[in-house]
């Protein structure tokens, strides 16, 4: 959204997180926080995919910006 302190800038108020299910294409989780950057929320959108399909993911794509390790340990932890 615009700021309207100073002229051309923004403000980011929310983040948004999807989760799909690559085979339906249907949203599987969702979670919007006021978190200005999204790499803290990986974690919690894998718990709550969990949560919702009452089992783990079996495979992730994720975004440039997140940590591969972050992935990786996840799904370790979890098998």
């Amino acid at each position: 959204m615009p700021d309207g302190a100073n002229k051309g800038s923004f403000v980011q108020g929310y983040n948004a997180q999807i989760a799909v299910d690559s085979a339906s294409q249907v949203i599987v989780a969702a979670e919007v926080t006021q978190e200005t950057n999204d790499k803290k929320q990986l974690l919690p959108m894998l718990a709550l995919i969990a949560a919702n399909l009452e089992r783990k993911p079996k495979r992730l794509a994720r975004h440039g910006l997140l940590q591969r390790g972050e992935c990786d340990r996840w799904v370790r932890q979890r098998r």
